[in-house]
């Protein structure tokens, strides 16, 4: 389960830093922005038709701004230190997130399992498992 949650803080940090590095080039995308590249990459990758691809962008949308939404709470839960360092989350604040991503990650694979075939999903859960296992450290 830590790991789970570690990879989901992992995940959470990769996207805001890729966030920022984004802005220098024609600004930030919006959650919208990024669930339909997101759908479309799933689109290829699965084989989905028409149906299920308007199902996912919807879904991938919502994920999407729900997790925005908790990216920008927990930075404003960490509060303002004043002299232009990051703010600072307590552990309690993060062990608080790390079960809200886990959490929200559930649904949405919930969900997903809804649109998709059962092969389909197989093969999602089958990538998802073989990224989990590229960002856990070695050693």
């Amino acid at each position: 389960m830590k790991k789970i949650s570690l990879l989901l803080v992992s995940l959470l940090m990769v996207a805001g830093m890729a966030m920022a590095q984004n802005q220098g080039r024609g600004g930030n995308r919006t959650p919208r922005e990024t669930a339909q590249e997101m759908t479309d990459r799933m689109v290829k990758e699965y084989s989905l038709d028409d149906d299920q691809k308007s199902k996912l962008l919807e879904v991938n949308d919502q994920y999407l701004k729900d997790a925005q939404k908790r990216y920008e709470a927990a930075r404003g839960q960490a509060g303002n230190n004043n002299n232009g360092e990051r703010p600072q989350m307590t552990q309690e604040q993060r062990e608080k997130m790390r079960k809200e991503m886990t959490e929200a990650r559930e649904a949405y694979n919930k969900k997903v399992k809804e649109i998709f075939t059962e092969d389909q999903f197989k093969a999602y859960q089958k990538k998802e498992q073989e990224a989990r296992s590229q960002r856990q450290p070695r050693g």
